[in-house]
């Protein structure tokens, strides 16, 4: 039997002493059939604004879609609270979408972003 979608957490830590690295947080979801496809990036846009209908508008917490060149996906969302971005992207591909989490103070490069983009296309 195959299965319909795969899911997975993951995260990686830096080793004891290199706190220089940051740690990372993601989740994959491989998508096997199409038409699940939009279900399962709506339910990750739709955790993020979970909560918005009782808050201040300022204080929203949504997706939106920033350039996706750097990572190598074909459409990524960041991840704002009010109106300040936050280090947590989702990077979509056709059969697959990558949600990233970042510590909060790490500012990515461009080749940071097409180094992650690259392995979680492929992991």
């Amino acid at each position: 039997m195959v299965p319909l979608a795969a899911h997975g957490e993951y995260r990686q830590d830096a080793r004891l002493g290199d706190g220089d690295l940051p740690e990372l947080r993601y989740e994959i979801v491989t998508v096997k059939l199409p038409f699940l496809y939009g279900l399962c990036k709506r339910d990750f846009i739709q955790w993020v604004e979970r909560d918005n209908d009782q808050l201040p508008m300022e204080y929203w917490e949504e997706y939106l879609t920033v350039t996706a060149a750097p990572w190598g996906a074909e459409e990524v969302f960041q991840r704002y609270s009010g109106a300040e971005p936050v280090n947590q992207f989702l990077l979509c591909w056709p059969d697959r979408m990558a949600e990233v989490k970042l510590p909060w103070d790490w500012r990515l490069t461009a080749d940071q972003m097409a180094v992650i983009g690259e392995k979680l296309l492929y992991a």
